[in-house]
């Protein structure tokens, strides 16, 4: 009998992860979905609730909790001011590339600009943006920004602009 079922819950389990791992059949997607964007969304510190920012897994809990105490954010400037105080470079770049201010392209300050992750140098990335002002929204931003760099890039970069 203990043969029977633990053999019956083996064929069980491995049934069922076979399922979790298989691709969906096309019945199963809907005709008018996209692809799984491969970008994450950028998380704003203004409005992320202590839930959604616990799940950003590198942040401490002091930082956490600074973030949640000390907003509003009016400006990348500020929200460094608080992260630079519980983390050093690197884990600062990790930081910004899941949770961050975004700015107007058109309005920006170039300390605001430099303080967001590129793979442009922080100065040409400035430069750049301030070159071409004014946009007039975003499709024109990506175009001209998008001379510097590969679609992947740019994909991640756009997360941090907005255009009014």
């Amino acid at each position: 009998m203990l043969k029977s079922v633990i053999t019956t819950a083996v064929i069980c389990g491995a049934a069922f992860l076979s399922a979790c791992n298989s691709e969906p059949a096309a019945s199963d997607v809907r005709a008018d979905t996209k692809a799984p964007a491969q970008v994450s969304s950028l998380l704003d510190p203004n409005i992320v609730d202590s839930y959604e920012l616990a799940g950003v897994r590198i942040l401490s809990d002091p930082l956490q909790d600074a973030i949640l105490e000390q907003r509003p954010f009016n400006t990348p400037s500020e929200f460094h001011a608080v992260v630079s105080k519980y983390a050093d470079a690197d884990l600062q770049a990790m930081i910004y590339d899941q949770i961050f201010v975004s700015v107007n392209a058109n309005t920006a300050s170039e300390a605001n600009i430099r303080l967001i992750p590129s793979p442009l140098t922080p100065n040409k990335l400035a430069h750049e943006v301030d070159e071409y002002r004014p946009y007039q929204d975003m499709k024109q931003f990506e175009r001209e920004l998008g001379k510097y760099m590969d679609g992947a890039a740019m994909a991640k970069l756009k997360r941090y602009f907005f255009v009014e």
